[in-house]
């Protein structure tokens, strides 16, 4: 395909996308068929291979899809799997765009796909009940996670959780290195939020004096200011 082809395809999948999406709701796959469409064009321009996958960035696509469509390519990529997943599958358009997110993905089960469809040619189903059908067709933790031992790729199990075939104490390890990960992260957020209302003056000012630190609280001062001033560099 020539360039002037491709970009004759490549303005042809943006008028159609833009037009679908007047009625999102009821175009899902369709969206996400035309988003591949025009993914497998810049991929080939490219030389890349267009089948998307996590942290591999295709040239060229993040641009084209908010200059042309306004899609971020987290966006694009659920609309194009659901597309994958779905689209051959007879009555999915009778599926919610939320329950067809929850449906696309990898690990979902052919079975479960379609008892989900039967479900809401019939009646309509919602997500929560479309959750609970997906984890009857799902492995238990303890199968999962030997599945994960066994492919070494995180199994997602009937409880909602993916498993990583870890040993007990390494899934103690991990659970630990989670937790002091994400209490930074709230820690960091509360003090955006705190420096969003007040200054340290301020602070400083209105807080009485039995309510500031002692020489162990100065110390754990110094250290997270060290600390978040190397974060950030």
């Amino acid at each position: 395909m020539n360039a002037m082809v491709e970009s004759a395809a490549l303005a042809k999948a943006a008028n159609e996308i833009r037009g679908l999406m007047k009625d999102w709701i009821n175009n899902t796959l369709k969206v996400g068929s035309a988003l591949a469409r025009a993914r497998q064009i810049l991929a080939a321009r490219s030389g890349a291979n267009p089948t998307y996958k996590r942290g591999v960035v295709l040239p060229g696509w993040s641009k084209w899809l908010k200059d042309e469509v306004n899609l971020s390519t987290d966006q694009a990529s659920r609309l194009i799997r659901c597309h994958e997943r779905l689209s051959d599958k007879p009555g999915a358009e009778h599926l919610s765009a939320k329950v067809m997110r929850m449906l696309s993905h990898d690990q979902v089960p052919r079975e479960a796909i379609v008892e989900v469809i039967e479900l809401a040619k019939k009646r309509g189903i919602k997500p929560r009940e479309t959750k609970e059908v997906v984890k009857k067709y799902l492995p238990k933790p303890s199968e999962a996670n030997q599945k994960a031992r066994d492919t070494g790729k995180p199994h997602l199990a009937s409880d909602g959780n993916y498993y990583f075939g870890h040993t007990k104490e390494e899934a103690e390890a991990v659970e630990q290195q989670r937790t002091l990960i994400y209490g930074i992260r709230r820690a960091v957020k509360a003090m955006s939020d705190v420096a969003d209302e007040i200054t340290p003056l301020q602070f400083l000012s209105k807080a009485h004096l039995h309510q500031l630190w002692n020489r162990d609280n100065e110390r754990e001062l110094n250290n997270a200011t060290k600390w978040l001033t190397e974060l950030s560099d």
